[in-house]
């Protein structure tokens, strides 16, 4: 399964490591560049937004630590909702 991942710290640094292992295709998205790295070295793909992660993958999930930051990711400008291959 292809899968895409935001928000790359604590929590969702883990999870999507466990992803990675389990054999799905994960590409990530995060705000800090080191935590982008630490993830593509275990096989995941960077992307260079939130929108550019939904033009690759249907299915796109987020570990983000604020309502109002989920919601810019989620629907702002560049975000989630203009990306072409993600379910609405």
């Amino acid at each position: 399964m292809d899968i895409g991942f935001i928000g790359l710290g604590q929590m969702g640094f883990h999870m999507a490591r466990r992803l990675v292992e389990a054999g799905h295709r994960v590409v990530v998205f995060d705000a800090r560049r080191e935590a982008i790295d630490r993830l593509t070295a275990l096989g995941a793909r960077a992307a260079g937004s939130a929108r550019e992660i939904a033009d690759e993958v249907e299915t796109v999930m987020a570990s983000l630590p604020t309502p109002e930051i989920v919601r810019a990711v989620a629907t702002g400008a560049g975000g989630v909702i203009e990306g072409n291959r993600v379910r609405r």
